[in-house]
């Protein structure tokens, strides 16, 4: 593709952004052990665009079919829904959640009892969480 390109500049653009989408595969690499620039270097001369390697099992492999890249329309939707439930969470002026109570002791078998907490959204004095079991509610 950069020889396609028509100037100079352009060329020096598209040499940048090759190296910054790189830059992941090579972190996950390093996390992973291995030489960065080599797995890099090894997945960018093969021409299937799902060949990459499984930083999880230290193999080059189709990425798509051992389940590690998601298909787009997947990536995008779940995006869209996470977007849409911060706006909701975001534009509420009460949530309720339910909180875990930790266990008093390790024997003890049950996962204990879910307390309702009310989280009250103030804008002028930030957040004011609530107990509706207390008769005075702290601010």
């Amino acid at each position: 593709m950069r020889d396609t390109l028509e100037n100079d500049e352009q060329k020096v653009g598209a040499d940048i952004v090759k190296r910054a989408l790189s830059y992941p595969l090579k972190l996950i690499a390093k996390n992973a052990g291995v030489n960065g620039s080599v797995v890099t270097e090894k997945v960018l001369s093969n021409d299937n665009p799902k060949f990459g390697y499984n930083a999880a099992t230290g193999k080059y492999e189709d990425l798509m079919a051992a389940g590690i890249i998601d298909p787009t329309k997947v990536v995008r939707c779940c995006l869209e829904h996470a977007a849409s439930v911060a706006k909701t969470f975001l534009t509420s002026d009460v949530v309720v959640v339910d909180i875990k109570e930790p266990e008093v002791c390790a024997r003890r078998q049950s996962y204990g009892q879910l307390r309702v907490w009310v989280l009250k959204i103030k804008s002028n004095n930030g957040f004011k969480i609530q107990d509706p079991a207390l008769n005075n509610h702290p601010e």
